[in-house]
Parts: structure tokens; C-alpha cells; sequence
């Protein structure tokens, strides 16, 4: 998925927000929420509809509308650090500075400008990600089309990248990122994001990345 609102403004968000009366977030959050869903992985929670939750906020003192927020902030803060960026958001950091930072007016205005700017900076990377060509897959006969691709036996401290094939495999989960020293596995839906991911991990702990059984040349 390509991104095309990569500077989004949290300042103007709730300018727009007030003078609106709230309506305009009907509409920029249920964008908002989309493109979030669209970078989850396949086992993380999706985030519901937003305008349930605004009229919930007329029973619950506006309370309700805040954690919905700060829990995307949530999903965003999640992925910024599985991407090695820098965060400005978190729950905790969101609805404390919009619940009990708006008793000092500008408590909103700094909570979305945190959360807008890390949204920013992970689909600005997903767009990087998506554009970098991406090496083409080896064939072979002898590979069930159900199952990860077959590769050469790492040794116990590589990083493995595996492709997933066949009908019941997520387009979200085609690329595996299997850390043999931790146990830890990661889909990604591309090779690039699988790489970067993997790359990242394996620099910082000074051990090789194989992708389907070769060294990608960007890990070494």
C-alpha cells in the first residue's frame, strides 16, 4: 500500500477538530485508522470504527474518544520500533496529555502533533520499503506450494528470511523473519520490509541475514 499523507499536522488536526465540532474527525480518523490496519501484522488486533466511539464520548464525558486515539497511537508506537524509528507517542503518553493535559488547553494540540509525527515517519518508511527493488524468488520443483520455502540449515545465531506460499497464507505474512537464537518470528508482507527488519537486527548483534538460503548482499 502506498502512502500519500506522510505530513500530516497535529496542530491543524485539532484546529480543524474545533471549529468543526468534532465532525472533521469523523472522517480523518477513519482514514487514519485504514492505513493503520493496512501495516498490522496478520496476528495483531485491527482497530474498530471510529464513530461509534465518538458517540460514546457524549456518555462517557469524551473519555471513550481518547483511548480509542491512544490506542492507535499504540498500534503506531508498535510498529515505528519494529522499523528501528524513533517514537513520540505511546498510550500512556497520548491520553495523558489529552485527557489530563487538556485541563491546560494545549494538552491535545502536543498529543497528536507526537502521534501525527510518528505516523509520518513509519508510512514515509513503508514507502521507502515498498519502492526498493526486491530480488527475484528461486524456483524449485521440489518446494510443496503449502509450505516455507526450503533453505540451507543456518547456523544457530543467523537471522532467516523464508517465503510463505500457497492459498491459506495472508499477503500480510508472505515474508518470514526468523531469529534462531531468540526463537522469535515476524511476518512481513514484503521482502524489502523483511530485510530491513532482519538487516537491523543483525548489525546490532553482529551475526549474517540469509534470504531463502543466500546471503542478501544488503546484509553483509
Amino acid at each position: 500500500m502506498k502512502y500519500s499523507r506522510t505530513k500530516r499536522s497535529g496542530v491543524l488536526f485539532v484546529f480543524l477538530n474545533i471549529i468543526t465540532l468534532t465532525i472533521f474527525s469523523w472522517f480523518s480518523l477513519s482514514a487514519i485508522r485504514e492505513e493503520i490496519n493496512s501495516f498490522l501484522d496478520e496476528d495483531e488486533k485491527k482497530a474498530p470504527h471510529y464513530f461509534p466511539m465518538w458517540l460514546l464520548g457524549f456518555l462517557s464525558l469524551g473519555v471513550v474518544p481518547i483511548a480509542y486515539e491512544a490506542s492507535l497511537a499504540r498500534k503506531i508506537d508498535a510498529k515505528a520500533k519494529k522499523l528501528g524509528l524513533a517514537s513520540s507517542t505511546s498510550f500512556a503518553n497520548f491520553f495523558n496529555l489529552a485527557f489530563f493535559g487538556s485541563l491546560f488547553v494545549f494538552g491535545p494540540w502536543i498529543a497528536f502533533s507526537r502521534m501525527f509525527k510518528t505516523l509520518n515517519r513509519v508510512e514515509t518508511k513503508l514507502n521507502d520499503l515498498s519502492s526498493e527493488p526486491v530480488e527475484e524468488e528461486a524456483k524449485s520443483e521440489d518446494v510443496d506450494a503449502n509450505s516455507d520455502v526450503i533453505d540451507e540449515k543456518p547456523e544457530p545465531n543467523e537471522i532467516k528470511i523464508r517465503f510463505s506460499s500457497g492459498r491459506k497464507v495472508s499477503e500480510k505474512a508472505k515474508w518470514r523473519v526468523v531469529d534462531r537464537e531468540t526463537g522469535e518470528v515476524l511476518t512481513f508482507a514484503t521482502q524489502a520490509e523483511a530485510i530491513s527488519h532482519a538487516v537491523s537486527v543483525a548489525k546490532k548483534r553482529g551475526v549474517g541475514v540469509k534470504v531463502n538460503g543466500r546471503v542478501d548482499k544488503r546484509a553483509r
